[in-house]
């Protein structure tokens, strides 16, 4: 009900999530973030002047240690509950990436990985920096594709990738990081498969 304050903005909705507080968000891809707190019935919405660089939410994700964070169609964001607002992430060179954010996955350790129209991103425990991956770039090997549409940690805590021109997984080793590229193996050689992660179930064989 556009006359509504208390309202949902826009009947779109494009992501749900719950914080530990029990307090209830949701994104929606041209009215920004609405909350709605326990014990009441209406929201409250989250705007450009909170914050947010665009009103186009991707995705919501609520982390282990209870941070909210915003995946939009101009990049990643964190909220910070004493300042009431939207903080964006930026990198080791102070700039916010503007991608579009498809995906997030955190590892057991904090660590966040972030899909993204860009390239993969990772936020290490305890830090506000994003480190990007992207094909060709040094730190992680083997990245075939800097589109990268889901990120996935399974039960056994290896990370999925699902790219534009393959799904690969993260092996660690000796102090390195490199990506294998599986397509081949399911027989889709050079090609990703196109959606989101988190409700596949990866081969046995794999």
């Amino acid at each position: 009900d556009p006359a509504d304050p208390e309202a949902l903005a826009s009947g779109v909705v494009s992501g749900l999530a719950q914080d530990p507080r029990g307090t209830v968000w949701v994104g929606t891809y041209q009215s920004g973030v609405h909350r709605q707190d326990p014990g009441r019935s209406g929201f409250r919405r989250y705007t450009r002047e909170h914050g947010l660089p665009t009103l186009q939410i991707e995705y919501l994700y609520v982390a282990r240690n209870g941070v909210l964070w915003v995946g939009t169609g101009d990049g990643l964001l964190r909220f910070d509950p004493e300042r009431d607002r939207f903080v964006a992430l930026v990198d080791a060179n102070g700039n916010a990436p503007q991608v579009r954010v498809n995906g997030l996955a955190e590892e057991n350790d904090g660590r966040l990985w972030i899909a993204t129209s860009g390239g993969l991103y990772a936020i290490e425990p305890g830090s506000d920096e994003l480190r990007v991956l992207q094909r060709g770039a040094g730190g992680a090997e083997g990245l075939v594709s800097d589109h990268v549409a889901s990120v996935l940690v399974d039960r056994r805590g290896r990370l999925w990738v699902d790219t534009a021109k393959g799904l690969q997984r993260l092996h660690r080793e000796a102090g390195r990081e490199w990506f294998e590229d599986l397509s081949d193996r399911l027989g889709i050689a050079g090609q990703g498969l196109g959606g989101s992660l988190d409700h596949v179930q990866a081969p046995a064989q794999l």
